[in-house]
């Protein structure tokens, strides 16, 4: 289980790594929605693999024990900023950013005002969107998106 979870010794750096294997209900759950952002060509899929665990595990060295909505936000986090790497870029630069896309998220009139905005234009659209909406809300101000 994610929350169990506590690094220091190698050894609790291979129970981590066990831990998040596709092999596990929880994992593979909170993957598939996290995968639904991204094409699932192989190279894509192995990519967003090793970069999720690897920012989970520095994630639980940083922050201690992850809750199952932290372990939902971390993936969800990876796969967006991998299909949108200029506005992880934005976002890594300035969190409050992603507070920012979260809420204009929820109003269509927001979010076309944001999709017009220089700053923006070209690195949000109607999938990323959609991907805010649903799930756990990624800005809780618990996790450190500068990680990935």
């Amino acid at each position: 289980m994610v929350t169990d979870i506590h690094l220091g010794t190698k050894a609790d750096h291979n129970i981590a790594a066990e831990m998040l294997t596709e092999s596990d209900p929880q994992v593979r759950d909170v993957l598939e929605n996290a995968l639904r952002i991204l094409e699932r060509r192989p190279r894509q899929v192995k990519r967003f693999l090793n970069l999720f665990r690897l920012t989970t595990l520095l994630t639980i060295r940083q922050k201690g024990p992850l809750t199952k909505e932290d372990f939902e936000r971390l993936a969800k986090w990876v796969s967006l900023s991998m299909h949108y790497p200029e506005m992880a870029k934005l976002v890594q630069i300035d969190t409050s950013k992603l507070l920012e896309l979260e809420k204009a998220s929820t109003n269509d009139e927001t979010w076309k005002e944001l999709e017009d905005n220089p700053e923006w234009k070209y690195k949000v659209d109607d999938i990323l969107k959609k991907a805010l909406r649903s799930g756990v809300t990624l800005y809780d101000g618990n996790i450190d998106f500068t990680l990935s």
